[in-house]
Order: C-alpha cells, then structure tokens, then sequence
C-alpha cells in the first residue's frame, strides 16, 4: 500500500496530502526552513507513535475487561446460576458504581468475581461494602472483599481488627450493624469524592478506559482495521529504510555539506508520494 493511501485511509482527504508536501517541499529551502521541517517529521513520529499506542492500549484493555468478564462468568456457571442474565444484571451494578464512585466498573466486576469463588450470599452488596470499607477504613478492595463477605456468614474476625465496634460488640447483630455504619460511612465519602476535582479527573479516566475498551474490542475482531494497522506498520517500516540522512543533517548544521544528497532524495520522495495519491 502507497504512503499516499494509508493517509486517505486514516482520514485524510487527497488535496490536503498534497498541499502538505508542497508545503514540506517549500520548507526544505534555507538552513532554519530545513530545520523547521525535520521538526515537523519528529511531531509526526511522535504523533505517530500515540496512535500507536493508543491502539495498543485499547487492545490491552479489551482483553483485561474480556479476562474479568470471564473469570466472573465462571464463578456464576460454578455457583448454579443463570449466567447470561447474572452477568446483565453485575455489569449494570457496576457501570453504576463506576458513576457514583471513582471505582472503575472493571474493578467492581472483579470484586464481585472473588465474592462469588467465596459463596457469598449477596455477591453485590459485598462489593459494595468493599468499596466503603475500604474508603472509610483505607483497606485495599480484595482484603475488604473477603472480610465484607466473611461478615456475610456471620464471620466478624478480620474486621475486628479495622473497627473497635465490633471488637466491643456481644452480639451478632451489633457487629452487624457497626459494620454498616462502617460501610455507610465510606460510601458516603466515595460519594463525596466525585465531587472533588481528583475524584471527577479519576472518573474520566475511568470513562476513557471504557471508551479504549470498546475501540480495543472493535479492532480485535475488525479485519479491515487490523488491515489498516498493518498498512500502517508497513509505511513506517519503509520510511525508516529510507533513511532520511538525519545524522548527515545534523552534521550539516555544525558547518558540513552532507544533507544536500539527501535532501534531494527527501523531495524527489515526496514528490514520488504526491503523484502517487
């Protein structure tokens, strides 16, 4: 594929490609014009490179969320449960944590997997509790996971040690309901949280996550894009052999003559590119 098309694939129109080599061309006169042109091709590396790495990201983050979505799905299928209609209902409690929370949805659905490998009674509400215990007490989210669904069973021993209530407590229903107050506590400062401005920027990043998700997913299982990101790999791969002579430009800079070969090659390319679109 031509340097040309991959550009009008990514987006941009023909006659701009061409206006940005006449451009190019026209910059390569004059030492500071030159400079200012090797200075764009390095902006462009660079910009070429967060594609990159945004496509790679998505990726990444697509199979993480398919991973936890996975583990989960198992646990539900190992507890007897109906697991299309379980998963439905797990992915809306957590998008909603993920709203009133700076908790990613991701997150939630990963605790709410190791309270289902625990048998938890209410798998949602542990993760709940997790969650607020763990702002109100700054307890990691797993450690409140299990301690959350351990309570659940009537089980008060690892959250002794975090509250001084339940330590003093006789009875099963006062440990419970210092447990709560615990839990509501926390809650109501993860709810506070997103009012602050660490706590919307922690959301938007969450929300950026869910969108890097879902691009990830899509080129996963797209041919024509993963085509694309092949075109792509390809063009950058042929301009590095190339070989623009940007150490030869760097010596012409300290007084030497070199850059003027390549140079020459540099618009000839360009201009080989531009009858090419």
């Amino acid at each position: 594929m031509k340097l040309g098309d991959l550009f009008i694939k990514l987006g941009l129109k023909s006659e701009e490609f061409e206006r940005g080599i006449d451009k190019t061309k026209g910059a390569l006169n004059g030492l500071g014009a030159v400079a200012k042109t090797i200075g764009g091709v390095i902006v462009a590396a660079f910009s070429v490179r967060a594609i990159v790495n945004f496509f790679t990201t998505s990726v990444q983050l697509a199979n993480e969320q398919i991973a936890v979505e996975n583990r989960l799905a198992a646990a539900v299928k190992a507890n007897g449960k109906d697991v299309e209609s379980t998963m439905q209902k797990y992915r809306r409690f957590a998008s909603e944590m993920q709203k009133t929370t700076t908790v990613g949805d991701e997150m939630t659905l990963s605790l709410i997997q190791l309270a289902e490998s625990m048998r938890s009674k209410a798998p949602m509400e542990a993760a709940k509790m997790a969650i607020g215990l763990s702002k109100a007490l700054g307890m990691d989210l797993q450690t409140a996971t299990r301690a959350a669904t351990l309570a659940q069973n009537g089980n008060f021993m690892a959250l002794s040690r975090y509250i001084p209530a339940v330590r003093s407590a006789t009875t099963e229903a006062e440990k419970l309901a210092a447990v709560q107050h615990t839990v509501a506590s926390g809650m109501q400062i993860a709810n506070d949280e997103i009012k602050t401005m660490p706590g919307r920027i922690q959301q938007m990043k969450n929300a950026w996550g869910d969108f890097q998700e879902v691009v990830g997913s899509v080129i996963a299982t797209n041919e024509t894009l993963l085509n694309s990101l092949t075109d792509l790999t390809t063009a950058i791969q042929m301009l590095t052999t190339k070989n623009f002579g940007i150490t030869s430009f760097l010596a012409f800079l300290s007084g030497g003559k070199s850059w003027a070969a390549d140079k020459k090659r540099f618009e000839e390319f360009l201009a080989q590119e531009k009858n090419q679109v």
